[in-house]
């Protein structure tokens, strides 16, 4: 080759080369998201957040927090009878003692779902999070997890309808639940009689996943990572509990009650230990929360990234219209409730066949 052709040819490459630096090439939303990816989406604790792609099932690609962003609540205890809290065993008595398990007026659900800004979450149940089992853990307070996000990253969040397992209490009339769904706390088992079992369907945005989308996830250990389905513990929650470390396992909710026959457990929630064990907890205790959504890849527009966690997908989250960052003026009355799906008629619980239920806690959170 001549010298002449040689150099034009360098010279090329070297044009070539500042113009990729100067413009880089930016991921398309058409290239696909796959089972495995990250991707960077919205803001809490004023650090982005970043999302996995864990599975892809008849909803579309199911998206979930790489780590445990907070330490909350599942639901706090409380003397309002309104909604879940007035069922259950002898009335609701030790819902109204340690929280209730049913996800649809819980407090973990209403935070997830709202927009709201500080101390102006409306707590549907009507007790909100702060009578929990640790004071420095009340989230009565805080904005809703959705205030985190602005318009144009919430169009990409979709609504879906979802099925959620329930308790003997939510039933009607009030029976022995011969259709609950049965306990086992290995997570291969986890789904025994899940498709028969008692439930209704809510619809979501993000909400916490449950025994059939930790089953799924654990699943794709073979692309996620075996252990994935077990929550780690972010930099922010690390440092609310003593002893523990970024990176660290810990245990995470479900939204699936412990869902029994009329004995009293009531107020025990389905969650994950930080050994992979599918067992439960009172719905007062504070652990962690790894929130879940489903994506609408074709509304997400990409600013950069490959996908990898070291390199997520990084979204476009358009204007700052957040209502963290641009609250609304205070209000000049109270602000009226939130509106919710109906659960049906209320149900009235009659005594249990049990002689009351088993009162210890949990396991312990070291």
């Amino acid at each position: 080759m001549k010298r002449g052709n040689l150099c034009r040819i360098i010279a090329s490459a070297a044009v070539f080369a500042v113009i990729v630096n100067l413009f880089p090439i930016i991921p398309s939303a058409a290239d696909g998201l796959k089972v495995g990816d990250y991707v960077q989406f919205g803001r809490y604790s004023d650090e982005p957040i970043i999302w996995r792609c864990v599975s892809d099932d008849e909803n579309g690609m199911l998206m979930i927090t790489d780590e445990i962003i907070s330490i909350k609540a599942f639901d706090a205890k409380g003397t309002v009878t309104d909604g879940s809290h007035g069922k259950g065993y002898y009335g609701g008595m030790y819902r109204q003692a340690y929280g209730s398990n049913y996800w649809g007026d819980s407090n973990i659900r209403t935070w997830l779902r709202s927009n709201k800004t500080e101390r102006r979450v409306e707590y549907i149940c009507g007790n909100p999070p702060s009578t929990v089992d640790n004071k420095k853990y009340a989230y009565e307070e805080e904005a809703g997890f959705a205030a985190n996000f602005t318009t144009t990253e919430m169009k990409a969040v979709r609504t879906v309808c979802l099925k959620s397992i329930l308790d003997a209490y939510e039933e009607t009339p009030l029976t022995s639940n011969k259709n609950y769904h049965i306990y086992n706390d290995e997570i291969e088992e986890i789904l025994t009689n899940y498709n028969s079992a008692y439930s209704e369907e809510l619809e979501e945005t993000f909400f916490l996943p449950d025994v059939k989308q930790i089953y799924d996830i654990y699943s794709n250990g073979g692309i996620l990572g075996e252990d994935y389905y077990i929550g780690r513990l972010s930099k922010s929650a690390a440092g609310k509990i003593s002893g523990k470390n970024e990176g660290d396992f810990y245990h995470s909710w479900l939204r699936s009650p412990r869902a029994l026959k009329l004995n009293g457990y009531s107020y025990h929630v389905r969650y994950i230990t930080l050994k992979g064990k599918a067992t439960d907890k009172m719905a007062y205790e504070s652990i962690g929360i790894r929130p879940a959504f489903y994506i609408d890849w074709s509304k997400v527009s990409l600013s950069g990234g490959s996908g990898s966690k070291d390199n997520p997908y990084i979204t476009v989250m358009g204007e700052d219209d957040s209502p963290i960052k641009n609250p609304p003026p205070d209000p000049t009355e109270a602000p009226t409730p939130e509106p919710m799906e109906s659960t049906g008629p209320d149900k009235t619980a009659g005594p249990s066949e049990s002689t009351g239920p088993d009162k210890t806690a949990g396991p312990s959170e070291s």
